[in-house]
């Protein structure tokens, strides 16, 4: 796997390169949660250019069907591994027809012909309505896969979204999808310029992955603001998210290969941060240094970006750092043109650069 993800670095690398295409490294801590952000930046910019839905309809159909062949294929496993202790697992009487079907459209899955042909997508609505009503699949679904809620969500309105007349998918259906371990998304602006954001998902991120994004044009670390007060267990350890990501952030930017890397800090729901201030808490419970206990709201976001910039080895003005707040980052248009600002200014200030006028 690492192997073929390096792979396709190198070839994403000589991509970009070859192109001039402007690419971004979106980070932050796993409560950042940044494949959510990253799907929300492209359903943002995808409505409100072209309001193209039908990417995400493919996808959520295959998902899907690759949902109820999952839920059937581990409650047959369970059962012909010991029919006595899970004889509720017992799926005998299911006719094998619904099974080829859904192992066909599976097989047919890069082609997607599939998905425009009616009588297909109302035969697998029957087939997966059929399957997700028997009590064998709904034990296997609360034994092993309940933690899995956007499952149940898809299964739940699969006729709905088999539907190829009416189905559009909703914010929630989109959201729901399911992330690879490193996401990449490409947003056209004017038709004339490309900007692709990638992400790496997890709580973990492998110093040599990162090294291999040294063609990046900038980094976006997202910061959760709402996070001061919240902790976490890292490493048989209790420690503060906030300073968590404080810590990650310094990791990552001081890092030998992204010392002269642009960066694009944002602090992320100012919005759920303002409303516990304004309710009486303090960043002075976490923050020893904040002497304020005065609830303002202003000077306790001040005071944690100076945190944040301290951690900053090369502030030199070339390098170039942006600092946003932003309520539930990605959900909304202007903050994407944000972005393509601060690349624009990048882009300009680097050009000055190599001129010899900075």
């Amino acid at each position: 796997m690492t192997d073929k993800i390096e792979a396709s670095m190198r070839v994403s690398q000589r991509a970009s390169r070859k192109a001039s295409i402007v690419k971004l490294l979106l980070l932050g801590s796993e409560s950042s949660d940044t494949s959510h952000i990253l799907r929300q930046i492209e359903y943002q910019h995808n409505i409100s250019t072209t309001n193209n839905k039908d990417k995400y309809i493919i996808a959520i159909r295959k998902f899907s069907v690759q949902c109820i062949f999952k839920l059937y294929t581990k409650c047959n496993a369970l059962y012909n591994y010991n029919p006595v202790n899970y004889k509720k697992f017992n799926l005998d009487l299911v006719s094998m027809d619904y099974i080829r079907l859904l192992q066909s459209v599976q097989n047919k899955f890069d082609d997607n012909s599939w998905l425009n042909n009616k009588v297909t997508l109302y035969e697998l609505t029957e087939c997966i309505q059929y399957l997700w009503s028997l009590d064998a699949i709904q034990n296997i679904w609360e034994l092993v896969f309940s933690s899995n809620a956007e499952m149940k969500h898809y299964l739940d309105k699969i006729e709905s979204i088999m539907d190829i007349d009416t189905y559009l998918p909703t914010y929630y259906d989109i959201m729901s999808m399911p992330y690879k371990n490193i996401s990449e998304i490409s947003l056209n602006f004017h038709d004339k310029h490309q900007m692709n954001i990638v992400t790496m998902s997890g709580t973990k991120y492998s110093k040599k992955w990162l090294h291999s994004f040294d063609h990046i044009t900038g980094i976006i670390f997202v910061v959760n603001l709402n996070d001061f007060d919240q902790y976490q267990v890292i490493d048989n350890q209790r420690v503060n998210t906030l300073k968590h990501s404080r810590n990650l952030f310094k990791k990552i930017v001081n890092d030998e290969v992204f010392k002269h890397t642009p960066i694009m800090l944002i602090f992320d729901q100012y919005d759920l941060f303002k409303r516990k201030i304004e309710n009486g808490a303090s960043i002075s419970s976490v923050f020893d240094g904040y002497k304020d206990d005065t609830q303002n709201v202003e000077a306790s976001v001040n005071y944690i970006t100076s945190s944040f910039m301290k951690r900053v080895e090369n502030k030199q003005k070339r390098r170039g750092i942006y600092i946003h707040c932003t309520s539930y980052y990605g959900n909304n248009f202007n903050q994407i043109k944000q972005i393509f600002k601060d690349v624009q200014h990048i882009k300009l200030t680097r050009n000055l650069d190599i001129g010899g006028l900075l």
